[in-house]
């Protein structure tokens, strides 16, 4: 970070990080140097704030519903994460069961 004048009036610190945020069909990206976040829905207004856990802290039967894998290299070094994207769950039309 670096000291800065704006208007030749005001002190401001600029920082030398990007930070980008890309956003595409309600899916939310935001990238920096030190980490990737992935977003698939927008929070609700009024809603409890998500919870985060490591994958190693979570029990078996919760990393089975989500759609990521996880790549490495022949030495065990983590060297990349595909993320799929969740498919929404239709409702049948009313009247009709799923099949």
């Amino acid at each position: 970070m670096h000291p800065g004048y704006l208007f030749r009036s005001r002190n401001v610190s600029v920082a030398a990080e990007r930070i980008v945020t890309l956003e595409e069909d309600g899916v939310d990206c935001g990238l920096d140097g030190h980490m990737v976040h992935l977003r698939f829905a927008p929070r609700r207004r009024g809603s409890e704030p998500p919870f985060g856990a490591f994958a190693f802290e979570l029990p078996r039967r919760v990393l089975q519903r989500f759609p990521a894998m996880l790549e490495y290299d022949r030495r065990g070094r983590f060297v990349g994460l595909c993320v799929f994207r969740p498919l929404r769950q239709r409702t049948p039309p009313r009247g009709k069961r799923p099949a």
